[in-house]
């Protein structure tokens, strides 16, 4: 048996996970695992890093003991080195003496979890099932019918247009609903690493909500709001334990709620498109600033 596979199968027995669970995590089949447990073949390098990542998903003891019984004893070179580092989360993604805007975790390669892990939060991706408000939108039909109308004749290519076209009218209509506060490009300075200007921010006198808009990349869009939202638990004076934000291409909107106790955030899996959606859209919107989302 190899020695990848002799440290896999010591570690998923030593932290009682299960061959399918881990096949699961990594999104392959259960006998690739079952042939690296029992020695039949060994994992490549790159396949010892999806390993590494994925036992640090379910535990991550189980993750540092897997690298330590595989790498505890071989010449460190540099990507080994790296790969000891990373599994016992000591490479560090943001650099002590650099700066750092919001948009620079819009234009960051890596993956959500892992910029959200340098703040001390944790990720989950779930179907939520927000709360809608059930009062009286005076001016809905009239909103979706000025959408539509106009979309046949306009360009959409650059964010501006869709933030002045798309995005700007619903939120004046939330503002009429709700009384918010509206504020637009909102500079806001935590710290040298959670700094910038939140595209939208709405606040009553017990709710806010941070809109992120983009002109693509929504995946990436969502992880500048997650870190908005990081910034934001930081700085306010809320006492809210809920904080909420949505990431948007104007034509698509995403939700995300940061649990501040918990220090989580989970990213709504559910996606809103306007003019289809408009509706269940504008009545979550209201009812997370009339204090009944959620």
């Amino acid at each position: 048996m190899g020695k990848a596979g002799e440290a896999l199968k010591q570690v998923l027995a030593t932290y009682n996970i299960s061959q399918n669970k881990l096949a699961v995590t990594m999104g392959i089949r259960r006998w690739d695992v079952g042939r690296w447990v029992h020695g039949l073949n060994d994992p490549t390098g790159e396949t010892i890093v999806e390993i590494t990542k994925a036992l640090k998903g379910l535990n991550p003891d189980a993750s540092v003991e897997f690298v330590k019984l595989y790498l505890g004893d071989i010449v460190q070179g540099k990507k080994t080195e790296w790969l000891i580092n990373a599994a016992m989360n000591k490479v560090s993604i943001l650099q002590p003496n650099q700066s750092y805007t919001f948009r620079s975790y819009f234009e960051m390669a890596f993956e959500p979890e892992d910029i959200l892990a340098e703040f001390g939060y944790s990720l989950k991706r779930l179907s939520l099932n927000l709360q809608k408000s059930d009062a009286e939108l005076d001016r809905l039909t009239n909103l979706k019918s000025r959408i539509e109308e106009s979309l046949p004749y306009i360009s959409l290519t650059s964010e501006a247009a869709r933030r002045e076209l798309l995005i700007a009218p619903i939120l004046l209509d939330i503002v009429h609903y709700t009384r918010a506060q509206l504020r637009i490009e909102y500079p806001l300075n935590v710290t040298e690493k959670l700094k910038g200007s939140l595209d939208y921010y709405l606040h009553t006198d017990r709710k806010l909500l941070v809109i992120e808009a983009k002109n693509a990349d929504l995946a990436r869009g969502f992880t500048q709001l997650a870190v908005e939202l990081i910034a934001i638990d930081a700085w306010t004076d809320s006492q809210e334990p809920i904080l909420q934000g949505a990431v948007s291409t104007g034509d698509i909107w995403q939700f995300g709620i940061l649990n501040r106790e918990d220090k989580q955030i989970t990213q709504d899996l559910n996606l809103y498109r306007v003019p289809a959606d408009i509706e269940d859209l504008v009545r979550i919107l209201v009812a997370i600033l009339s204090g009944t989302g959620r």
